[in-house]
């Protein structure tokens, strides 16, 4: 687990205190009192943007939009075949889109204020 921080508590994608002070500073928000988020986070995987119990689900929607009840069933398929389509889902995901420059933020974010000690030069 590592430590993500937000100025918004929407986007957690700075990695340090000092990227929050430079962002706060830019955005002339740097001043005591000045609100930001810490949270634990950890870097998003291959299983976190797919899943393929709902590639199936869309296979099986999609195929009985165009025949009807008769595919109700489709796809079945063994617990091995879904294990080896995770496998090549994940490897092609790490490998062509892969997501580990997002944050995933683990439990709830803390608000922290900006203290009259990280106003001083070099205290961050």
């Amino acid at each position: 687990m590592e430590l993500c921080y937000s100025v918004n508590e929407e986007e957690f994608n700075l990695t340090s205190v000092g990227d929050v002070f430079d962002t706060l500073e830019d955005e002339g928000r740097m001043e005591e009192g000045a609100v930001y988020y810490e949270a634990d986070c950890r870097r998003m995987q291959a299983s976190d943007v797919v899943s393929v119990e709902q590639l199936l689900e869309d296979m099986g929607e999609r195929l009985y939009e165009e025949v009807g009840e008769i595919a109700d069933d489709y796809p079945a398929v063994t617990p091995e075949a879904k294990a080896e389509l995770k496998e090549f889902l994940h490897a092609w995901v790490e490998k062509h889109a892969d997501p580990s420059q997002y944050w995933l933020v683990v439990g709830k974010h803390r608000e922290k204020l900006v203290t009259a000690d990280d106003l001083t030069p070099n205290s961050n």
